[in-house]
């Protein structure tokens, strides 16, 4: 738990608030090295953004991250893995 009550679940992807995101991606978070920040697609001004409850988790599926039609992933090219012939 952080100092407002959120609870973070290791490996889930969770919906947060602007304030807890400037803080726990923030260069001097403690938190920093722990949490993999996943940046909007399009990103909303403060001021045209909704209101965003931070009231209890949100735990969220992949596709409400990117967005229900988002197909830009690539898999990497070249000998950049280093996990032997059989990959990771």
């Amino acid at each position: 738990r952080d100092d407002d009550g959120h609870t973070f679940y290791r490996g889930q992807r969770m919906a947060v608030c602007d304030k807890t995101y400037q803080i726990m991606t923030s260069t001097n978070s403690p938190y920093n090295n722990d949490i993999i920040a996943v940046e909007p697609k399009e990103l909303i001004p403060l001021e045209q953004a909704p209101p965003f409850s931070c009231k209890g988790s949100s735990l969220r599926h992949p596709k409400e991250t990117k967005g229900i039609e988002y197909k830009e992933t690539r898999l990497a090219e070249g000998t950049d893995c280093d996990c032997g012939p059989e990959g990771c």
